[in-house]
């Protein structure tokens, strides 16, 4: 049977910002401007209008990242081992929101998402909430599995006990944890790393309207 869980209140928000950002040429990738602004405070702002308790998990680029974070209104967090993978940011999440935020669900995403809209994030939202018997969920576009990731508080108490908190190995290894709702925006999958990629992004919205976010159904 799945977890049982108070999916009507809001989960808590954690955003994976710890990465070298080799590709980028050893840069932050959240800190990049896009649309005027930082990618990491565009997505702070956005996952705030659904999730009013955002995180922040800094690594390497600390000194840039927790400014940003700070004042888009975020709570910054180090990582324990500054460089290490997207596993090691998961399982840090997972562990400190068991401790912070126990009975909570959380939404854990990367944090290199610059199309995502407050209303991207309220519309997936509203499909956890509508889905009481999935354990996680996660949008998806085309065949493309994109973020955030909404995870139940019972789902993450599993994965730190009996996967060391390494999420993406634990949907892995068990994928019938994870449901996935149909989504056609994509913003959900529209991520850079490298500077090319950071232009085309940046072009995109420079040469027209963000793409539309979807009405909450």
């Amino acid at each position: 049977m799945p977890p049982v869980t108070n999916r009507f209140i809001e989960p808590v928000a954690w955003v994976l910002a710890a990465g070298w950002g080799r590709r980028m040429g050893g840069r932050p990738k959240s800190a990049m401007r896009v649309h005027g602004r930082s990618v990491l405070e565009g997505l702070i702002t956005a996952l705030a209008d659904g999730c009013k308790h955002v995180n922040v998990l800094v690594g390497p680029y600390a000194d840039v990242l927790g400014p940003l974070a700070l004042q888009a209104g975020a709570h910054v967090h180090m990582v324990s081992q500054p460089g290490g993978s997207i596993l090691d940011s998961q399982a840090d999440a997972i562990r400190l929101h068991l401790r912070g935020h126990p009975g909570r669900d959380m939404l854990i995403t990367v944090a290199d998402l610059p199309l995502l809209q407050a209303a991207h994030v309220q519309a997936l939202l509203c499909a956890w909430h509508e889905s009481p018997k999935v354990n996680a969920l996660a949008p998806v576009v085309g065949a493309q599995r994109g973020h955030p990731v909404v995870l139940p508080s019972a789902l993450a108490q599993k994965v730190s006990a009996e996967g060391h908190g390494h999420l993406r190995t634990w949907f892995q290894h068990h994928p019938a944890s994870l449901a996935t709702w149909e989504a056609a925006d994509r913003a959900y999958v529209t991520d850079f790393d490298t500077p090319d990629e950071l232009d085309a992004v940046s072009a995109l919205v420079r040469h027209g309207p963000l793409p539309a976010a979807p009405e909450p159904p």
